[in-house]
């Protein structure tokens, strides 16, 4: 699958969801970084890159999720004594017979934030720790041509990057007696890196790092 989206889905705050939604049911396979004048001549300027993921297969999602819930576990254990103590406070109830209460309203809610807090930041860290452990490689690339000027020109004219080019060799008549490769393109560099990294690229997956599935 690939995808263009602009840069500031890949590290602005507000997006930070998108990226765990995606991250946690996919791999990257490669990031290109487009040119800022891409997309100016379709009103756009805002600098974008292609995505290109490819779906976790059953087990591959299986085993980021085991991992996942391991480094929550872990994490839920270390903060144990705090969120403990958290709950206590948010489920207390003045006893009968009491002359004051233990905990205020306002103590309750302020509990609710911190565990709420506790909880949000053990989810992230969890999550952050699986990606170190569920480590795979990526392919990335920043071209400076991408076929397209920021006139809107294509063709002939429009250095692309993207694909391989040729150099042709033409005889008094036009016709082509010799082509030969002049410059890779990145589409010929990422087949490269597949293979090298011996990933498949389609409905048959490869583990990362591990035997066949």
């Amino acid at each position: 699958m690939g995808i263009v989206l602009p840069e500031g889905m890949f590290n602005t705050p507000n997006a930070e969801y998108v990226r765990e939604f995606v991250e946690g049911r996919a791999f990257l396979r490669a990031v290109i970084s487009l040119p800022q004048e891409t997309f100016i001549s379709s009103k756009a300027s805002v600098k974008s890159s292609i995505l290109f993921l490819q779906k976790f297969s059953q087990n591959e999602q299986n085993e980021f999720n085991s991992i996942v819930e391991k480094h929550t576990k872990e994490l839920k254990q270390k903060h144990k004594e705090t969120q403990d103590k958290l709950e206590s406070i948010i489920n207390y109830r003045k006893p009968k017979g009491e002359k004051s209460a233990k905990y205020t309203a306002k103590d309750k809610a302020r509990a609710k934030k911190e565990l709420k807090e506790l909880e949000s930041n053990i989810k992230k860290q969890a999550f952050k720790r699986t990606k170190i452990d569920f480590d795979y490689p990526i392919f990335m690339a920043e071209p400076e041509f991408v076929g397209i000027t920021s006139t809107g020109e294509m063709g002939e004219n429009a250095k692309n990057e993207l694909i391989d080019s040729y150099e042709v060799h033409k005889d008094e008549n036009g016709k082509v007696l010799e082509k030969s490769l002049k410059q890779k393109g990145i589409l010929s560099y990422f087949r490269e890196f597949l293979s090298e990294q011996n990933l498949a690229w389609g409905d048959t997956h490869k583990k990362i790092g591990g035997s066949d599935e």
